[in-house]
């Protein structure tokens, strides 16, 4: 499988119907990622992230090398993980694009605010 992958690449893993993981593919079939189970930034092997499932490798343009973004995720290696404002989404747009973004945490806060307020209308 990591024979597929280029250094620098943007992989990404379906969890769910709505909820896809992503991470900066490195060589030698590892990646960086932010995961929630290991609580930071680090490497992880790719069978490891595919969990049986198709890896997507995501285009981008950035305005890094493929070397650079490498190095960039390198660096937040230990950085610690926060579902609504550090998740691996929030990761990988930092690295890539200097941009802290995840639009499934927006996605997400977003339902459970209509949750909340159907549960309100629907007690109140």
């Amino acid at each position: 499988m990591p024979e597929n992958f280029k250094f620098g690449d943007l992989l990404t893993v379906s969890k769910s119907l709505i909820v896809t993981h992503s991470g900066i593919y490195v060589g030698n079939g590892r990646l960086i990622d932010n995961s929630g189970t290991r609580g930071s930034v680090g490497y992880r092997d790719i069978n490891d992230f595919a969990d049986g499932k198709e890896i997507t490798v995501i285009a981008y343009e950035s305005k890094y090398s493929r070397s650079q973004i490498v190095e960039r995720a390198t660096s937040r290696i230990g950085k610690p993980y926060k579902l609504w404002s550090q998740n691996c989404e929030h990761f990988t747009n930092e690295v890539l694009f200097d941009s802290i973004t995840s639009k499934q945490a927006a996605v997400g806060g977003i339902l459970l605010l209509v949750a909340a307020a159907y549960l309100l209308n629907k007690n109140g």
